[in-house]
């Protein structure tokens, strides 16, 4: 056990400590309200009561004045289950969407260096890109000013399925299954039309190496990742897709929708 903590990549502990110093002032001591903060919270609020009262529902209970909304229907619901689940520990769905997001960065830090190292092996190079990468201008846009929570999501699991990719590539079947289809999994249900344009440069990707990645064993690798990652993906991607042709929902329209009232004084946020 000794040997293994002595033996292990110490990049790691670097990157939390540098999201701490850059991010932690910010996060942690002082409330910004973004584009879509309220609606973040009321829904991490929201899924912890489903969790406590184990009655977990695509209708959210709480929002709308307690009418219910069916937001999971059409909106991906994985990182305010996360939130959800913080919340459960903190009471406070403030301190939950700090927290997460510091774990989304801390999180996309890793993979990102995991998948340069995997490509380049220099763990120096594979470093500065990991910090590069979560100190881009769009992360810290999507964090600070436009509060897009789940889209900050797709930080985590691009850089995974890349790594997948350039697994399969290497001949590690086993990395390549692991990597790409929690990979898919997670962008999916985090943020369905950023899901959609990183595929279609994935494919442009694939393309550019289809000598390396075509191959009779990777092709049947490809398929059989992609038949899992429907299962898991389609009963939820079909009423997605389905209620965005309708376009018949809104989500926290001026006074269409919002959060009770007793939420929005909770957290000292007004609905204008």
């Amino acid at each position: 056990m000794k040997k293994r903590i002595k033996n292990m990549d110490k990049n790691y502990i670097k990157i939390f400590l540098i999201i701490v110093i850059l991010y932690g002032p910010i996060l942690l001591f002082k409330f910004y309200k973004g584009h879509d903060t309220i609606y973040h919270l009321a829904n991490i609020d929201d899924i912890s009561y489903m969790i406590k009262n184990l009655n977990i529902t695509k209708i959210s209970p709480l929002i709308a004045g307690e009418l219910g909304y069916g937001g999971s229907i059409f909106y991906p619901k994985l990182p305010h289950l996360l939130g959800g689940l913080i919340n459960l520990v903190t009471n406070n769905a403030i301190i939950s969407l700090k927290l997460s997001n510091i774990l989304v960065l801390y999180l996309s830090g890793v993979f990102i260096y995991k998948l340069l190292d995997n490509l380049f092996e220099n763990r120096t190079a594979s470093f500065f890109g990991s910090i590069i990468y979560i100190t881009m201008p769009y992360l810290v846009n999507d964090i600070f000013i436009r509060d897009a929570f789940n889209e900050i999501f797709i930080f985590i699991f691009m850089p995974m399925i890349s790594n997948g990719i350039v697994n399969l590539i290497k001949n590690k079947p086993l990395s390549f299954y692991l990597y790409f289809v929690v990979g898919y999994i997670g962008i999916v249900n985090s943020h369905l039309v950023l899901s959609i344009y990183f595929t279609f440069l994935l494919i442009i990707i694939i393309l550019l190496n289809i000598k390396k990645l075509l191959t009779k064993d990777n092709l049947k690798h490809l398929i059989k990742a992609s038949l899992i990652i429907l299962l898991f993906i389609l009963p939820s991607i079909i009423l997605m897709i389905e209620h965005k042709n309708l376009g018949i929902y809104r989500v926290f329209d001026l006074e269409v929708m919002g959060s009770t009232a007793s939420h929005v004084k909770k957290y000292g946020i007004y609905l204008s």
